[in-house]
């Protein structure tokens, strides 16, 4: 079997995965840094320490994650994983891993505003979490042929394209 995604774009299939996940991770690090030095160093006054909006903001926001990442993306995968065409499925697939990755990095990013804007200290740890999550859900060989099911020699050939 020939399949033209892996033929032109070899190794390049997963580098953008790859440069999408460590620019998302930077971002998250760097703004949740920026908040922390504020707050920490420059002793940043945080006029809204009083906002208890955010108690209940972030849970939610995370939890909506949790669900996107649980039940959305899983059965839109479920649901290309059966098409034909491995470029198809592969195609799919790696739209289907970036978007896994954003309601993760905005639930970060929410919790670097809540902290800059609160000084809570405990949307650091949220942040910590959630952003263990992010890690955790990196795109990868592993992840692909699992959720698609690609057969042995798909995977075969895959791999082969990918060396």
């Amino acid at each position: 079997m020939h399949h033209d995604l892996l033929t032109h774009r070899g190794k390049a299939f997963f580098r953008p995965i790859n440069i999408f996940f460590i620019s998302l991770s930077v971002t998250q690090v760097t703004v949740m840094a920026v908040a922390y030095y504020l707050i920490n160093i420059e002793h940043y006054e945080t006029s809204l320490a009083h906002l208890n909006m955010f108690k209940f903001l972030v849970p939610l926001v995370i939890v909506s994650s949790l669900f996107i990442n649980y039940t959305i993306i899983p059965r839109q995968i479920a649901r290309i994983s059966h098409k034909p065409s491995l470029d198809h499925r592969l195609m799919s697939w790696r739209t289907m891993a970036l978007l896994r990755l954003a309601p993760y990095e905005g639930a970060n990013l929410l919790c670097a505003i809540a902290y800059l804007l609160t000084g809570n200290k405990l949307f650091i740890i949220v942040f910590l979490v959630t952003f263990l999550l992010f890690l955790l859900n990196k795109p990868g060989i592993a992840r692909l042929s699992k959720e698609l099911n690609l057969s042995h020699q798909d995977l075969k050939e895959l791999l082969q394209e990918l060396d």
